[in-house]
């Protein structure tokens, strides 16, 4: 316990002991929920760096539908977004994109990002590989002081 009391319940460290099934994966941070593919596969972090209307956001859409739809087939990967709302946010987007839309500016009123958590898969592979591609508003990097700020620690 954080006060240094000692509750006696046992804690599940392993999926063999239960620990996914029996365990919340939530940030330490933010308190938000994590997919369960974090920390059970191979984290690779990807940042979209660039100023304001630089097309971040277009790019990262297109990017991970080019990745999804033309690169994983062709190489015999599997790709899914297990992260029920990073699905619902890159459909929309996708969606956008085709009709001619504009995609929503990241904001920097809460330090958010537009983020997706891929996890990907060849055959016979055990442990998937997981991607977090990010793209953190481009107010960020206008003046030294945010962009220095900047540790990308978060998963949002």
């Amino acid at each position: 316990m954080p006060d240094g009391t000692i509750c006696g319940n046992l804690l599940p460290t392993s999926d063999w002991w239960g620990r996914s099934r029996q365990l919340d994966r939530v940030c330490p941070t933010c308190n938000r929920p994590l997919t369960k593919a974090i920390g059970a596969a191979r984290n690779i972090h990807i940042p979209i760096v660039g100023g304001p209307f630089a097309g971040k956001s277009n790019y990262l859409v297109a990017a991970t539908q080019q990745l999804m739809e033309d690169y994983a087939p062709e190489h015999k990967l599997t790709i899914d977004l297990p992260d029920e709302k990073h699905r619902a946010d890159f459909e929309r987007n996708i969606q956008m994109l085709k009709l001619g839309e504009t995609l929503l500016k990241t904001s920097d009123a809460d330090e958010s990002a537009m983020a997706y958590n891929l996890q990907i898969r060849r055959p016979r592979q055990r442990v998937p590989s997981l991607l977090y591609v990010y793209d953190a508003s481009g107010e960020y990097y206008t003046e030294e002081d945010r962009a220095t700020g900047q540790s990308h620690q978060k998963s949002r």
